[in-house]
């Protein structure tokens, strides 16, 4: 079943619960965040294990 929930806060692109499963996250402050947002933010984002090379 895939039924849409919302639009990413990001991109605007629309976001969907495929059999019971969010394609994407939910903030704190209760915005929708799609997968394809959250990687660019991770890739952007320094793990703090990271030495900067």
């Amino acid at each position: 079943m895939k039924e849409l929930v919302g639009y990413c806060t990001k991109c605007e692109q629309e976001v969907f619960c495929l059999n019971g499963f969010l394609e994407g996250e939910v903030t704190n402050e209760k915005e929708i965040i799609c997968y394809k947002c959250l990687e660019e933010k991770d890739k952007k984002t320094p793990r703090p294990n990271d030495q900067g090379e």
